[in-house]
């Protein structure tokens, strides 16, 4: 068992537990208390699992992301689950009166019985059989099938562990997706925004730094100022002297105070605030009881005791002769007084006009890529084509390797073949093909070694490109063929179906772990003046309204589309010599080549052929195998075009430098020479 695996073990048992105490049983809290009800569980659990956050802070993770990263259950998806188990507990235990007050408030906005609905949609989402009514989640059509049913348990066990599989994907491509955008913006790309920009901003006076609302300078002041909320200069200990009340905490009574200002009114106007040296010490108190509440698994404001009402006179209330006589007493025994309350100084003034800058909204972005020459975006030049990063490249990268990934087994004239057979002048050139049917262990891209180890050869300038296609089985438009495999992802669910089973899970989840791999290896080259390429099945128009899945759909590849050095191209492969016309998009970074050759074929890179003229790349063939399995091979004009781009851009860029004359040690271990027949095709999946 992990470390993580037993942290999440005890976490649930002695956190989780105290907050899902009879959850199931809630049915007047609104969307916003259940929202602040489960990220009373975010810093905790961020702490927890800090370590795989991948550089974002965890006050910058959604709580649903945190939750799923550490494979541990949302508390909205527990108490989903809570209420399924207790449907099946009240239908066979339940007396008649409970029921006849059930039905009697079904109909209110937070009744029980509305509840269930959405706990019944729920469990629809994720369980990844046909069960109970289909296409309802009202309770009153569940009814027969939970009081009948011997395996109610393990199917919201299955519900469950598939929710944790989905929630994990999620939280997995979102955390990178924050990683990419910082990576992305770094070298001066834009990323698109939801609102308009920022029409004024808050200026703190005792420096000259600003910031985008009130609370922000707040902040500021109290770490670098010496800012104090005032009610603090009020609560002495736990007794509200305005209403009379014990609180049992100071931290308690702040907050009250904090709620209601009445009270507040009423210390300020007898009494002076305290000094600020008092307010101090009070706080280290406080700090000490947070600390202690914080390891019995409490926040410090946690009312382990209710209030108490104490006898005695109120203060006089504000604006009295009373209060003023008692405050010019207390004034006479205290002539110290702080000031920490007013140390935020700040004001509100319109945003400055300063440089222009890109705006880039979301409507501006396509809804997937199928051509785009080169994006009108240079960055802070790391993104040219040429100019700066061509001189970058010069200087950054020194040893010419080119890195073939996903390449499947070595093959003649298979694009390695090609480039090693080109003419490269006083450059010594280099391939490797990786694959995990090639080198096992060291070509399982989607590990966490494997991604490290590439983006420091990249980052250290030992990789001059890489490209390649990654597996596309997940995405293919053939599952949406009949006869097809079944299709496990759509355009709403990119990441894969929430219901699926474990072996399709695990099949989506390395499939995108590939894509991400590859697009985050391409912008390491855009940043340093390298070339590569990524190639994948062209978004399928004819299945537009089937929402279908596509890499050509995803935000990281439209954002890259808006680099200068990037094009996106699309071309029917039977222009290039593949026996299906298997229509194509690559992304080529750096190799404008290629683009010229792809529309140079057939009819503007269309398809020339005529109806009737390709076999059909549905179904399965004579051995049983899908047909669509051979078309993953490149054909040999394709491998042509991609070596003839990719040796344009090495001698236009690296002509006249020394380079490494052979290749680096830490690359021997990924040298292959075995060759297989042409027919010969490596699985789609290896799990």
């Amino acid at each position: 068992m992990s470390p993580l695996e037993t942290k999440g073990k005890a976490f649930q048992a002695m956190s989780m537990s105290r907050l899902l105490y009879n959850v199931h049983t809630w049915c007047s809290a609104h969307d916003a208390d259940w929202q602040k009800w489960q990220n009373h569980m975010r810093k905790p659990l961020g702490l927890m699992v800090k370590h795989l956050l991948l550089g974002t802070a965890p006050t910058h993770v959604d709580t649903i992301d945190l939750f799923g990263i550490a494979e541990i259950m949302a508390p909205c998806d527990q108490m989903h689950l809570a209420r399924l188990r207790y449907i099946k507990r009240i239908l066979q235990y339940c007396p008649a009166a409970l029921w006849t007050c059930l039905f009697a408030a079904k109909d209110s906005h937070h009744s029980w019985i509305r509840a269930c609905s959405q706990s019944l949609a729920w469990f629809r989402q994720f369980y990844h059989r046909p069960f109970g009514p289909e296409d309802s989640d009202s309770l009153f059509h569940w009814i027969p099938f939970v009081a009948m049913d011997m395996k109610w348990k393990g199917r919201l066990r299955a519900a469950a562990k598939a929710c944790k599989r989905h929630r994990r994907a999620e939280a997995e491509h979102h955390l990178w997706q924050k990683k990419f955008d910082r990576a992305f913006v770094e070298g001066g790309g834009v990323l698109p925004v939801t609102q308009v920009t920022q029409a004024e901003t808050w200026a703190c006076d005792s420096c000259t730094r600003t910031f985008a609302s009130r609370k922000a300078l707040a902040t500021h002041a109290g770490r670098v100022h010496g800012y104090r909320r005032v009610m603090k200069f009020y609560a002495v200990d736990d007794v509200c002297n305005a209403c009379c009340k014990i609180y049992h905490s100071r931290q308690r009574l702040i907050e009250h105070l904090k709620f209601v200002p009445t009270c507040l009114e009423v210390l300020q106007a007898c009494f002076p605030p305290l000094e600020d040296d008092k307010v101090q010490e009070l706080d280290q108190l406080d700090n000490a009881h947070t600390v202690a509440m914080r390891q019995q698994g409490w926040w410090a404001t946690k009312a382990l005791t209710p209030v108490l009402r104490i006898f005695g006179p109120h203060l006089p209330p504000a604006q009295t002769p009373e209060a003023a006589l008692m405050q010019q007493r207390w004034a006479a025994r205290q002539p110290q007084r702080g000031n920490a309350f007013t140390f935020l100084q700040g004001r509100r003034t319109d945003a400055p006009a300063g440089d222009p800058t890109v705006i880039l909204f979301a409507e501006d972005l396509p809804a997937f890529v199928l051509q785009s020459p080169a994006g009108p975006n240079k960055g802070n030049g790391q993104y040219a084509a040429q100019g700066l990063a061509k001189e970058h490249a010069r200087l950054h990268i020194k040893t010419m390797v080119f890195v073939h990934v996903f390449s499947g087994f070595r093959r003649q004239s298979d694009l390695h073949q090609i480039l090693e057979h080109q003419t490269w002048g006083s450059l010594h050139f280099f391939v490797i093909s990786i694959d995990m049917c090639l080198q096992k262990i060291e070509g399982n891209l989607a590990s966490s070694k494997a991604f490290q180890f590439w983006m420091a050869q990249i980052a250290s300038g030992q990789i001059c490109g890489m490209g390649g296609g990654p597996p596309c089985e997940t995405y293919t438009a053939a599952r949406l063929l009949e006869g097809g495999p079944p299709p496990l992802r759509s355009g709403t669910w990119p990441l894969g179906f929430p219901n699926l089973k474990p072996r399709q899970w695990q099949q989506c989840l390395i499939g995108s772990r590939l894509i991400r791999f590859l697009l985050e290896a391409l912008l390491g080259l855009a940043k340093s003046g390298g070339a590569g390429f990524l190639e994948h099945p062209q978004f399928p128009l004819w299945a537009a309204k089937k929402d279908p899945a596509s890499v050509w759909c995803s935000r990281e590849v439209r954002l890259m589309r808006t680099l200068e050095c990037v094009g996106v191209t699309s071309f029917d492969q039977c222009t290039m010599g593949s026996v299906a016309t298997k229509p194509t998009t690559i992304l080529h970074l750096r190799l404008p080549r290629f683009r010229q050759i792809a529309l140079t074929g057939g009819q503007g890179g269309r398809c020339p052929h005529g109806a009737g003229a390709h076999e059909r790349m549905a179904g399965r063939d004579a051995e049983g195998e899908f047909k669509t399995a051979r078309a993953k091979i490149y054909p040999e004009g394709l491998n042509r075009a991609l070596a003839i781009a990719i040796n344009s851009f090495v001698c236009s860029t690296f002509g006249g430098v020394d380079t490494t004359p052979v290749l680096p040690e830490e690359f021997a271990k990924f040298v292959v020479e075995d060759f297989v027949p042409v027919a010969f095709v490596q699985p789609d999946y290896h799990g």
